[in-house]
């Protein structure tokens, strides 16, 4: 399904950032995806032909789906706890 974008000025103005920087750029964005509000990250990378930008390839990622993978990482399977890679992400984020 095609998600509709609640904020079109917003899609527009990364649509402009990719194409005059021809850089990728990832900006969260809220959207109506499958009859639900959602959260996702929408990502703009420049395609070329030539030495042109040719257009832009955008990614959409829900971004649950993120946080899960995340959390996937950081917790053991078994216990839920924290593995030695969650303790470390979390002890980065809290340090001052």
């Amino acid at each position: 399904s095609i998600p509709f974008f609640l904020d079109i000025r917003q899609l527009v103005q990364q649509e402009r950032e990719v194409l005059r920087t021809g850089k990728e750029l990832t900006v969260p964005c809220t959207v109506i995806w499958e009859g639900k509000v959602r959260q996702v990250r929408l990502t703009g990378i420049p395609f070329y032909r030539g030495n042109e930008t040719a257009g832009i390839l955008c990614l959409l990622i829900d971004a649950q789906d993120i946080d899960r993978a995340m959390d996937d990482t950081l917790r053991d399977r078994v216990t839920k706890f924290m593995n030695l890679r969650g303790i470390f992400a979390a002890a980065r984020t809290t340090a001052c």
